[in-house]
């Protein structure tokens, strides 16, 4: 997983979709296994196999899905408070161990050899929990105590603000990544953010319940499945609800400042959004991508609008990013981590849905400019918004883009009671994600597993090869698409009947693409007869955001007019 680092995982003992991780740890002089998984035999035989140094086995808390294999030590370290649950409790198992057993807490260090781990305590899950920080890895290996899921009893757990406190202590420590004991894959630190306040909302609005023998637990659920890296599933023993709602009612009294949500405004800057807690996860794989796109942005015409719309209503309120791929796919090719979808629902059920793909020459998806300023007005005339993260800047990128537009199109579709969509669709693309909208419904490169859209949008597309300009956005683009075979990826070159209705818009002194681009689509779409209209504006050149001639301000205004008579 990193240098000098190894993930060992087990299906997990109920879900048998999530794991349970140890991870070892190898110094100069020694190597430390953290966590003895489920009851299995060989643990230790095999993580012998991975280094010869003396091992430590270090416990991050007691529960039995951590202490498994603890009997093939001859000693153990952990935190004493948890030294009761090896016995089992709460009708968990137990783990036997007859060895030597170290006491360890906070501030105490272990020392590998030219690596230093810090032991830290965070009482929530249990009341030894323990985590380590890794200083040269600048990872802190959680156990249980920040990962996506939450299991609180009334002996091991509560008070949930001591546990949240111990949460804000941690939040402060110098590191990078979180290792948890049931995530194959390394969490943000957001996640400390994005767990206490979801953990807070579910208290007062949970999502069901479930029982573990006499007792029963409130469940707090988030995303889709386990899979999604959004996924958290919380639960809390509900006959102490009440004291815990007076708990966390002083609590929240007393952390306004972290729980707050800010609002956008002129005088906003990067470095704000970089520091505001709700707004750290989104400033690089969000919108705002780096602070020369937020300083553009902050000069438009309508960003703050446009802006705190969005903020206002779904970052405060619901989750806005979903990954259309795995966490495993994203650990296996990393290219895909930048991918994802943002999701701004109408206020309706089963509501037809826009998937809106931004340009930037396949360098960039500019999501900010050709994205936020519309949700809005799409969102009140009844369409769910979905805005595509794809692949960019890369030599020899085609046929990436393609591939995550065609996932994340299956993923909606699978996944369309969730988001409360219907299979009525239509595709909105500007510039270079014109072109990747275009391709999604030709002939032999468009979509296979799902239903073509109702119809397609496309703003001052780029179309054909052919028709790049000379100047250094065609250059790139040329580079990322690959011009050994320019056909390939023309999309008159592969239209037939099939193609659906579509709309074409775009400013005739466009100097980046040029308008013989979508007038060669409305000559192309005329010959096979498939319904079509095509607007053209005097001046505006290249870009919604720019100054333009004025009827352009009423160019969404026609293409919603024109969408209704398919969605």
């Amino acid at each position: 997983m990193d240098d000098g680092i190894y993930l060992i995982s087990a299906k997990e003992w109920i879900q048998k979709t999530s794991s349970t991780n140890c991870w070892l740890i190898q110094g100069d002089t020694k190597a430390l296994l953290l966590d003895a998984g489920l009851p299995c035999k060989g643990l230790k035989e095999y993580v012998q196999t991975l280094v010869s140094k003396d091992l430590m086995l270090a416990l991050t808390h007691g529960h039995f899905d951590h202490a498994g294999a603890i009997d093939e030590f001859d000693e153990i370290w952990m935190h004493e408070d948890d030294i009761e649950l090896l016995k089992g409790t709460n009708g968990l198992p137990a783990s036997p161990f007859h060895g030597i057993i170290h006491t360890i807490d906070e501030k105490d260090t272990i020392d590998l050899g030219n690596r230093l781990l810090k032991i830290y305590r965070i009482q929530g899950h249990t009341k030894g929990s323990l985590c380590f920080l890794d200083e040269k890895s600048k990872i802190l290996f959680s156990g249980d105590s920040i990962a996506r899921r939450g299991f609180f009893t009334q002996v091991d757990s509560l008070p949930l603000s001591k546990y949240f406190d111990d949460l804000l202590k941690v939040e402060t420590l110098d590191f990078n990544k979180v290792a948890s004991c049931h995530d194959s894959y390394f969490l943000d630190k957001t996640q400390i953010y994005y767990f206490i306040h979801e953990c807070i909302e579910g208290i007062y609005n949970p999502d069901g319940r479930w029982n573990l023998g006499k007792d029963w637990y409130l469940s707090i659920h988030r995303g889709i499945n386990v899979e999604d890296p959004k996924y958290l599933s919380i639960s809390i023993l509900e006959s102490c609800i009440d004291s815990i709602k007076e708990d966390i009612s002083i609590w929240k009294e007393n952390h306004k400042d972290y729980l707050q949500y800010h609002t956008i405004d002129k005088d906003t800057t990067y470095h704000d959004l970089t520091l505001w807690n709700e707004t750290k996860e989104y400033v690089y794989k969000f919108f705002l991508c780096r602070e020369s796109t937020w300083n553009v942005f902050s000069k438009m015409k309508v960003p703050y609008t446009s802006f705190n719309y969005i903020y206002t209503q779904f970052i405060k309120k619901q989750r806005i990013d979903y990954a259309f791929y795995t966490p495993e796919e994203m650990m296996e090719d990393p290219t895909k981590k930048d991918t994802g979808l943002f999701y701004f629902p109408a206020n309706k059920e089963n509501a037809p849905f826009i998937f809106l793909i931004p340009g930037g020459g396949y360098q960039s998806v500019c999501t900010a400019f050709e994205g936020i300023p519309i949700v809005k007005q799409l969102n009140e005339a009844g369409y769910t918004v979905f805005i595509l993260q794809y692949r960019v800047r890369q030599v020899d990128l085609m046929p990436k883009p393609l591939k995550d537009a065609k996932r994340a199109l299956s993923f909606i579709i699978k996944n369309k009671d969730y988001f409360k969509v219907n299979d009525n669709y239509a595709i909105m693309g500007f510039s270079a994600g014109a072109h990747l909208a275009g391709l999604l419904t030709t002939t032999n490169l468009g979509l296979t597993d799902i239903p073509y859209p109702k119809v397609n949008i496309l703003c001052y597309p780029l179309i054909d090869m052919d028709l790049l300009m000379d100047n250094d956005i065609s250059i790139k683009i040329k580079e990322a698409i690959g011009m050994n075979y320019p056909d390939e990826y023309s999309i008159t070159k592969h239209m037939d009947i099939t193609y659906p209705p579509t709309y074409l818009w775009q400013c005739k002194d466009d100097d980046t693409v040029s308008i013989e681009n979508s007038f060669r689509m409305s000559k192309k779409l005329e010959s096979l007869n498939i319904p079509y209209k095509y607007v053209t504006y005097d001046t505006g050149g290249h870009g919604l955001m720019k100054e333009h001639d004025k009827e352009a301000d009423k160019w969404l205004d026609l293409v919603i007019e024109f969408m209704k008579g398919y969605l």
